[in-house]
């Protein structure tokens, strides 16, 4: 079942899982794992507006918690994602609506991926200056801080872009 959002005709919120047995091999490389760790993908696609960042705090949300991450954990991924979904929709496309975000929840044996994609304007994470939190709070300026909440939520997290295709992957090891 697809349900559709109404304040967006013709742009729909897709969910599909893909059990392991049909995912794709190129996804599993790039997201650092083998077809026998990988015990399932979540698909999410979304228009690329703020709207639908409660689509996706629900949907990372149900696969974190249903992996077994704590609370904590989970809150912390569904910030990260957000800030990441954030940066597409503002920087890569933007703030044009028209576009699309595939994300993934991918699980493995010792990790969560969260992987984004899109084709907008790539993130060049070299060109990437840590934020004087000094400096923003005596400006009192808000935003510009999306990279560095995501780095220090997550384990890691990576850009690459391939084939006119930018995507960012999340990752949260699972608590030893």
């Amino acid at each position: 079942m697809i349900p559709k959002k109404k304040h967006l005709p013709g742009l729909e919120t897709i969910k599909t899982v893909v059990p392991q047995k049909h995912l794709e091999r190129q996804e599993l490389e790039i997201a650092g794992l083998t077809d026998t760790l990988a015990s399932n993908i979540h698909k999410l696609t979304i228009p690329s507006s703020t709207r639908y960042l409660e689509d996706v705090r629900e949907f990372v949300t149900t696969h974190a918690t249903q992996a077994g991450f704590p609370d904590e954990v989970v809150e912390q991924l569904k910030i990260a994602v957000d800030e990441a979904c954030t940066n597409i929709i503002k920087h890569a496309y933007k703030g044009k609506g028209e576009n699309i975000i595939d994300l993934a929840v991918i699980l493995s044996a010792d990790k969560l991926i969260v992987r984004l994609r899109d084709e907008g304007v790539s993130f060049s994470p070299s060109d990437y200056k840590e934020p004087n939190l000094i400096e923003i709070a005596k400006k009192r300026r808000s935003g510009g801080l999306g990279v560095h909440i995501m780095n220090r939520l997550m384990d890691r997290v990576e850009y690459r872009t391939r084939d006119g295709v930018n995507e960012c992957c999340l990752v949260k090891y699972f608590p030893s």
